[in-house]
């Protein structure tokens, strides 16, 4: 039952308890030697040792060694292509998106190591653009801009062997998704939330067993100066929980925006304060509900510690949001380095950016250590 009273849904507030340091202990960015230079905006973590990466001039990078060495392959056809997405779903099956105008927009498939390469999906919509993708198994889903007044959707049962057109909600004028890091679209709390940006910053979300009406809900994110190229970036599961990360891509110095949204059977965003010091393109979390955040842009990195995020009570199935306060999240500078996407396997956190550039990050061993104990200079 989807609850359209007092606004929209049920109200679950998260209060973020300030954290404290000891540097020696905080978790750091190590940077790994690449062997591109193109910019790689695509991202994704098989496991502690294995990582995809995609970028500029059809490349796709991949690491089983924890980064150590990377293999790079050049997908046929796709040369002049910017692989903007890629999931892998072990060392020798991944799917990678190509985000461009029109036909540019395309998805490749390989299931031996990048060896071959199949086309799998071409954007058919000449106004169309594809920004990003995810998978939860083999259910797949990919998010393009609107096409006559609505997010185009495709959608894949089969591990992005092939795809079908889904109904994708609603855009105001001047809204778009953002192809930054791959991540505008999440599958999680059993249904599909969208990030968007421009005219209006929301977090779209419709439950699976509403897929076949394209019964999308919309909540926006506060948002103090709408452009077109501000608004919600990037999506990350913690528990049942969802955080969002944003910005202004041209204001890249300007406070970032972070949203909390309760995404099981109902979905409640608000924006937070103490966000990181800048535009965040990309956002990963550890599983479990109260597990550690990394935020990263093309100018910085930021750490949310496991621990520090502490529910309160649930309140009321029909609250009006203007009546709490506003959730506080205290971030930690991470590092001055910036990359374009950040994700997650394990303890490692994998980076890819501008430059070819690549990073990991090895978080403590337990929840406990990397909880709000740390205390940094």
């Amino acid at each position: 039952m989807i609850l359209r009273s007092c606004g929209l849904l049920a109200c679950l507030l998260l209060a973020l308890a300030p954290c404290a340091a000891i540097a020696d202990d905080a978790p750091r960015i190590d940077a790994l030697v690449s062997p591109v230079t193109v910019r790689l905006r695509g991202l994704s973590a098989v496991s502690e040792d294995i990582a995809w990466a995609s970028g500029q001039a059809g490349t796709v990078l991949r690491s089983t060694d924890a980064g150590k060495s990377w293999t790079v392959m050049h997908v046929p056809g796709a040369e002049a292509l910017d692989l903007r997405d890629v999931h892998g779903f072990d060392g020798r099956s991944a799917v990678v998106m190509g985000a461009g105008p029109g036909d540019a927009s395309r998805v490749f498939r390989t299931a031996d190591g990048g060896a071959r390469w199949t086309e799998v999906l071409r954007n058919p919509d000449p106004a169309g653009f594809f920004d990003c993708i995810d998978f939860d198994g083999a259910r797949g889903v990919l998010l393009g801009d609107p096409v006559d007044g609505r997010f185009r959707i495709f959608r894949s049962r089969d591990g992005g062997r092939t795809w079908v057109a889904g109904i994708g909600p609603k855009a105001a004028d001047g809204e778009a998704a953002f192809a930054a890091s791959g991540t505008c679209v999440l599958l999680a709390g059993g249904g599909t939330l969208v990030a968007t940006g421009g005219s209006r910053a929301r977090v779209h979300y419709l439950p699976q067993r509403f897929e076949a009406k394209g019964d999308w809900q919309a909540i926006d994110a506060a948002f103090p100066e709408p452009a077109p190229s501000a608004g919600l970036f990037s999506l990350a599961r913690r528990g049942t929980d969802v955080l969002a990360v944003g910005g202004d891509y041209r204001k890249p110095a300007a406070p970032a925006v972070v949203a909390s949204v309760h995404a099981a059977s109902t979905i409640q965003a608000n924006a937070a304060a103490g966000a990181p010091g800048g535009y965040r393109s990309g956002i990963a979390c550890k599983r479990g509900q109260d597990a550690m955040c990394v935020a990263t842009g093309p100018d910085a990195s930021d750490l949310l510690p496991a621990s520090c995020l502490q529910p309160q009570a649930k309140l009321p199935a029909c609250c009006d949001p203007g009546e709490n306060a506003l959730p506080s999240v205290t971030w930690i500078a991470l590092s001055g380095v910036g990359y374009d996407s950040v994700a997650n396997a394990g303890r490692a956190f994998w980076f890819s950016g501008d430059g070819g550039r690549l990073g990991r990050l090895v978080s403590p061993a337990t929840a406990a250590d990397d909880g709000c104990r740390l205390r940094m200079h």
